[in-house]
């Protein structure tokens, strides 16, 4: 009796084995196959994989976490603007970059001479010190020898800044506009990249400027 269950269990293994290696199907006899290729695809490819340095690590790590930086050159005349544009696409590729017109405000300052000289000019900003009135050299050069005490954009900005310049003893000023508006253009990368960082140096250069500074 004993042998006739090893012998039945024994044909049941070699029947389970038949059926699970697929050798029954002719038979209709066979397991369910899993058909389901995403899970191939997901799959890790060690082959694909690669170590990162330390520093390589450092540096994924900043660029994933750091927003895309965006650079401006300083105001371009028509010819620093033309070689930038003619130099844009094969140092930085199509897109990614622009030439943008922006309008620079006036500036208006409460203004003070001319005076005879430099010494003389020298003289007033001290007195206007003692007085506790800031003083500066002017931006245009036929204002010179001359003082600024300050302003901003509108005239209304340096007639207030001469009022409270009268408050302090300041008897002779008037306000003036020293720069006119004017319209400009910059180029705009919006969106900096690792390949066109290197290129920036460069491209400086090519545009008689130094230093891009931050889109505001």
């Amino acid at each position: 009796m004993i042998k006739f269950f090893a012998l039945l269990l024994l044909l049941a293994n070699f029947g389970f084995f038949a059926w699970h290696q697929g050798h029954l199907a002719v038979l209709g006899l066979a397991p369910e196959q899993q058909r389901e290729p995403q899970r191939v695809d997901a799959q890790v490819r060690p082959e694909s994989l690669k170590v990162l340095s330390k520093e390589e690590s450092r540096k994924a790590e900043i660029a994933a976490t750091k927003p895309p930086e965006c650079l401006l050159s300083p105001a371009l005349d028509v010819t620093q603007s033309a070689k930038l544009l003619a130099a844009a696409p094969g140092m930085l590729g199509a897109s990614g970059w622009q030439m943008d017109t922006f309008v620079e405000p006036a500036r208006w300052i409460a203004y003070m001479g001319k005076y005879v000289s430099a010494e003389a000019q020298a003289k007033k900003k001290a007195e206007l010190r003692a007085l506790g009135v800031a003083a500066d050299s002017v931006r245009r050069s036929d204002l010179e020898p001359g003082l600024s005490l300050g302003g901003g954009p509108t005239r209304a900005d340096a007639e207030k800044v001469l009022a409270d310049a009268a408050k302090r003893g300041v008897r002779t000023g008037k306000v003036l506009e020293e720069k006119a508006a004017v319209s400009v253009q910059r180029f705009k990368l919006a969106a900096v990249d690792e390949a066109q960082r290197p290129k920036l140096t460069e491209l400086a250069a090519l545009g008689g400027f130094t230093a891009w500074a931050a889109c505001k």
